[in-house]
């Protein structure tokens, strides 16, 4: 073969580490399995209906839309979980 290019032989060793695990922030979600039977379903409404009722929506104050919001999530949460509770995650093995 008619090249100016010489073969070249290396021997490479690389040392691998571990990536560490990133843990995910993961908002628990409620139980909806007790909303089955109509009657937790209506008390559920009817006590957040109650709930923001007595939450002022005032558009012509100086109030930021965003502390509205994070009051109005922070509501519905408490509410939520008081009347439903969390889901629990199951614990498959995965081997």
């Amino acid at each position: 073969m008619a090249s100016d290019h010489a073969l070249i032989i290396a021997r490479m060793s690389f040392k691998l580490k571990a990536t560490p695990k990133i843990k995910y922030n993961v908002n628990p979600t409620f139980d909806s399995s007790q909303l089955s039977t109509a009657a937790a379903g209506k008390l559920l409404v009817i006590t957040l209906s109650n709930k923001f009722e007595a939450f002022p929506l005032d558009i012509d104050t100086d109030v930021s839309i965003e502390s509205t919001w994070n009051t109005m999530k922070k509501v519905y949460n408490q509410t939520t979980a008081a009347m439903l509770g969390y889901a629990k995650r199951p614990n498959n093995q995965w081997l």
